[in-house]
């Protein structure tokens, strides 16, 4: 573990590096009404090797390299905190909460919801503004979003945008910087 960030790396017996925690984070996040905390952990691995576990999923991955693994407990998901890789070694952490394991998948880390602010100044999220057209034409809905991180094919939409063609406008302000952290 290195002792000013905490990030754990893992080695062989013989001292050769196996993997390294690149980041993690905690941010607040709403389960079933209670305010508590999503994590996202980032692994270091060697691009080439396999990595698989992560638990039972319907997403159709099985070689998790350049993905991510989202570890929620919910109806035909279960999310169990273990990556085992075909270079012969596994990783166990204990974490009861939901959680996103990125196995180099390159996605910029997320700007948590109190750093966003809507048109008003008010934080929380960005307004969306949702247009059930291509060109921004036709504004059916105005809400204030969270983070935009959508997984497109599960997103909810507002009343009156289907799933064609659509647009989104987000709009507000981001605030760049939170206790020495830097965002882009």
């Amino acid at each position: 573990m290195r002792p000013t960030t905490g990030q754990v790396s893992f080695f062989e017996p013989n001292n050769m590096k196996i993997s390294d925690e690149k980041s993690s984070s905690l941010i607040p996040n709403q389960v079933g009404g209670i305010a508590t905390y999503k994590v996202e952990q980032k692994f270091s691995t060697d691009p080439t090797e396999g990595i698989y576990g992560f638990g039972q999923g319907q997403a159709g991955v099985m070689n998790y390299q350049g993905e991510i693994a989202h570890l929620q407990q919910r109806n035909a998901f279960i999310g169990v905190p273990v990556m085992i890789s075909s270079r012969g070694y596994g990783i166990f952490w204990d974490n009861p909460a939901v959680t996103d394991v990125n196995v180099n998948a390159g996605h910029e880390e997320i700007i948590p919801a109190m750093q966003l602010f809507n048109n008003e100044g008010k934080p929380g999220g960005l307004t969306e503004q949702y247009f059930e057209d291509n060109n921004f034409e036709k504004l059916t809905a105005t809400r204030t979003g969270g983070a935009i991180d959508y997984t497109w094919r599960n997103e909810k939409l507002p009343a009156g945008i289907a799933k064609k063609p659509f647009s989104i406008r987000f709009s507000g302000f981001i605030e760049a910087e939170k206790a020495g952290k830097e965002y882009v």
